[in-house]
């Protein structure tokens, strides 16, 4: 939360969810993680301009039924002053590949 402005949209595109301020962000994260406790990250990629950014990543985390999963994806971030102000996630997690199980 350090690194965000209180204005900071964060827009996952595919799942159709748009949040706006801090607040929003933060809750829909703890949402997230309560979803998914495990949920980690492996980054690929990473190219950084000024006020910009893109992470290519993979994402891992348990599903209900104990099966891991992954899948991949890009975060393309604007910053202002140093802070994220907007970040719009592009993933295949609406079809996650099994990897285990």
């Amino acid at each position: 939360m350090a690194v965000v402005t209180d204005d900071v949209v964060f827009h996952n595109v595919t799942a159709g969810e748009r949040v706006e301020g801090a607040a929003a962000f933060r809750a829909h994260v703890a949402r997230i993680l309560e979803r998914r406790p495990d949920l980690g990250f492996d980054e690929h990629a990473l190219y950084l301009a000024p006020d910009a950014a893109v992470v290519e990543w993979t994402a891992h985390a348990t599903r209900a039924d104990g099966r891991r999963i992954e899948w991949d994806g890009i975060d393309v971030i604007e910053c202002r002053d140093g802070l994220i102000v907007r970040n719009a996630v592009y993933s295949s997690g609406h079809s996650p590949r099994v990897v285990d199980g």
